[in-house]
């Protein structure tokens, strides 16, 4: 080959051109990594966290000793929230001051702070962060962070990027949360629940002021960390309830509306009920409910017939033939659930059925006005008051302890002690005339009200003077009447409180059957006065009546609001009769109760894992732990079923497992067990492994062991995925041209061969 100039020049192009193509890759990796400007905080304490851009990055960790120089898109306290940190190490883990997880320190992928498969904590300050499902911060918050996801996440700065998550922060107070329930509006807790019912969604707090945001879903995900992509969102972002934490305990109330159903129904169109929880937030803190089977049958609310009387008032004064009208308030429910009403002023034999009527008091004293209203399944409430109708003097007497139709719970075999007090009763004199209105009423003994209520046209003010008097001239007898017994049991001048004791044998079998009476007399010989006036509350001692077919309820005021059971009439028993029995023979408590030495309560509920392996496929302790299980649809008849999830073995080495056990109902004996605990698992292949549960049964023949049996269940466990720890559209541009220069690399050397050979 000749050396030419031609030739050499040819070389030296052809030389430059593969220099260039060599170096060209290089000089854009340089170009990609200084052409980002660097966002620097004020000062090192301010930097919570460092990316690489402002959307579709990886994260890094940020502290004092650690950062990646390449992530230059700093995100800074001071700049999000307008003020300086001014606090030191602001990236310790307080619990309550986590903002998400990484998968590593640096160029990470990131996960929501409530799981747990990353072990990279990312925590600042006072922050309290919560990552919100593709709607905008609630005030107060700032979107600090946006997710491409709630796991194995890309991340972005705040609304720079338009990922569907966003972690909204503000700046918070250290708390947690105790404990959540779902419960009625009597406080008793809850597990199951009907649509158009009203019921309360609490939670228990280490707070003592500020807010909690309940959100709540209806699960149709069988495992996993509730709530799932396959979760019906009912009440979230703005649709959240919140509540004011005071003591420690925030309450919000929430009616379970025909739309809440409707948004529950695209996995469950065809099931019965629904499974409803809820999410208490505050910041970081969150805790799961457990859950609330809802039936999609409209039932009436435990409070449907919250009613109250109106137009009258209980312990006021009214003068004798000027009529008022009487009339009722419904809470909490529609009219269509009022069936029927029945009114009675026992004293003037009156009746109506009308709901809202006048009535003209033609004669004084001492007026009961009943309250009895039906709602559509037969069971019916009632309400009482007591006022004092006036000519002439005139005594009111009012027992406030017991209160009216309460039920005094009972168990065991001991005696039960009743309280009574009757110290709002009183006694007023009076000399007024309602044809000229001329004279006055004045308070003798007792707390008087301060007015008359219904004064005549005459006048709009007409006021009882001298109120409060003492009751210490003022006789009360008290009589109590036990199962056969009548028995005077105080007697005295102003005794106007005391107690009495009634034994284990005279315990209601009928509501209210048993009786406190007072009868009050008071004299005053200079002023010619003689009044006696009998009042009597009607007591049920035990929850269990009718020889343990009904269970009564009663609200906060004492009132009964429903008997349940089998005599009801309705066909739609909501307690089981014969769910537990005390001692006595009598104290049953309704379905899902457990009875003890205090009487009915609520075991620790737990919602349910149903599908195949139930506890096993939990694979840490705190997972295992937060666990939960319902009853076993393998329960043996006529016994009680309970089912836990505990870990055995070390925390690093040990397995969930799950107990079944049941007893007796009506001794309360064990009868068997069943102990399952997962004794094989395979990869996982194509999404799933495969976990093989073995049983060890320990009882009696009366649960057959057919009851405990080793199976395999297949469990989910994410698709296969292959991911490069950093590949995002700059290199895959890199990529490219490297590729594009290898290419023209190989086309010159053939050129080069073709001119050289």
């Amino acid at each position: 080959m000749s050396d030419t100039k031609e030739g050499r020049q040819c070389t030296v192009s052809l030389r430059s051109q593969i220099t260039l193509f060599l170096l060209l890759p290089a000089l854009v990796l340089m170009l990609s990594q200084t052409t980002a400007l660097p966002v620097q905080c004020s000062s090192v304490n301010q930097t919570i966290l460092s990316l690489y851009s402002a959307s579709n990055s990886h994260a890094v960790l940020f502290n004092a000793t650690y950062n990646d120089t390449g992530a230059t898109m700093q995100i800074c306290y001071d700049e999000v929230f307008g003020s300086l940190y001014q606090g030191t190490s602001p990236w310790n883990c307080t619990g309550s001051n986590r903002i998400m997880n990484l998968v590593q320190e640096k160029n990470a992928h990131v996960e929501n702070a409530s799981r747990t498969t990353y072990s990279v904590p990312v925590c600042y300050g006072d922050l309290s962060c919560t990552l919100r499902r593709a709607e905008a911060c609630l005030p107060g918050e700032y979107a600090m962070l946006s997710l491409s996801s709630e796991a194995n996440a890309h991340v972005g700065a705040g609304n720079v990027s338009a990922y569907p998550f966003k972690i909204c922060c503000s700046v918070g107070e250290s708390g947690a949360f105790n404990s959540i329930s779902w419960k009625n509006r009597q406080g008793i807790s809850i597990s199951a629940s009907a649509v158009n019912q009203t019921i309360i969604l609490e939670a228990n707090t280490s707070w003592t002021s500020g807010k909690i945001m309940f959100e709540v879903y209806e699960q149709d995900c069988l495992n996993g960390n509730p709530p799932c992509a396959l979760d019906d969102i009912i009440l979230a972002g703005t649709e959240s309830l919140q509540a004011d934490v005071q003591n420690g305990i925030a309450k919000a109330s929430w009616r379970i509306s025909d739309t809440a159903i409707q948004r529950a129904l695209s996995q469950d169109a065809g099931a019965e009920s629904l499974e409803f929880y809820f999410i208490a937030k505050r910041g970081i803190a969150a805790l799961q409910s457990t859950q609330l089977e809802v039936s999609k049958i409209s039932l009436p609310p435990s409070d449907a017939l919250n009613i109250s009387i109106t137009g009258i008032s209980d312990r006021e004064l009214y003068l004798k033939g000027i009529p008022v009208e009487i009339n009722y308030t419904l809470e909490d429910a529609s009219e269509e659930y009022l069936l029927s009403l029945e009114w009675t002023i026992i004293e003037d034999k009156y009746t109506t059925s009308q709901k809202t009527f006048m009535h003209n008091f033609t004669s004084p004293g001492q007026k009961t006005i009943l309250l009895k209203a039906w709602n559509g399944y037969g069971v019916y409430t009632e309400r009482q008051i007591n006022l004092l109708v006036l000519a002439s003097p005139g005594i009111l007497a009012f027992i406030h302890e017991p209160r009216f139709n309460e039920v005094i719970p009972v168990g065991g075999l001991s005696s039960v002690n009743v309280f009574y007090n009757a110290s709002k009763s009183y006694v007023v004199d009076s000399n007024y005339n309602t044809s000229d209105c001329t004279g006055t009423i004045t308070c003798l003994a007792g707390m008087c009200p301060d007015s008359v209520q219904n004064p005549p046209p005459c006048t709009t003010n007409l006021p009882v003077l001298n109120t409060p008097q003492p009751l210490t001239a003022t006789l009360f007898s008290w009589i109590r009447y036990g199962k056969g017994t009548v028995e005077q049991i105080d007697t005295g001048l102003g005794r106007v409180s005391n107690s009495t004791r009634f034994g284990s044998d005279e315990y209601s079998t009928r509501r209210q059957d048993r009786s406190i009476s007072l009868i009050l007399n008071y004299t005053n010989t200079s002023a010619g006065l003689a009044l006696q006036q009998k009042v009597t509350r009607n007591i049920t001692l035990g929850q269990c009546i009718d020889n343990g077919l009904n269970f009564t309820e009663i609200t906060e005021d004492g009132s009964i609001i429903r008997i349940v059971g089998t005599t009801n009439g309705t066909g739609n028993a909501r307690f089981s009769p014969t769910a537990c029995q005390g001692a006595d023979g009598r104290t049953c408590c309704p379905t899902n109760y457990a009875c003890g030495s205090r009487g009915c309560y609520i075991p620790a509920q737990q919602p349910g894992i149903v599908d195949l392996p139930g506890c096993a496929q939990y694979r840490t302790l705190s997972l295992c732990e937060n666990a939960t299980r319902t009853g076993d649809a393998l329960a043996c008849s006529g016994l009680t079923s309970t089912t836990r999830c505990f870990w055995s073995g070390s925390a690093s080495q040990g397995a969930c497992r799950e107990n079944r056990t049941w007893i007796d109902s009506g001794t309360g004996a064990f009868v068997a067990s069943c102990q399952e605990s997962a004794v094989n698992t395979s990869a996982c292949i194509n999404g799933y492994y495969t976990l093989d549960v073995q049983a060890t049964f320990l009882g009696s023949s009366s649960c057959p062991a057919s009851a405990c049996q080793s199976r395999t269940g297949i469990i989910p466990c994410g698709r296969p995925s292959f991911e490069l720890p950093f590949f995002e559209t700059p290199q895959i541009i890199i990529t490219l041209v490297i590729v594009a220069g290898l290419y023209i690399l190989l086309l010159v050397r053939r050129r080069l061969r073709a001119v050289y050979f």
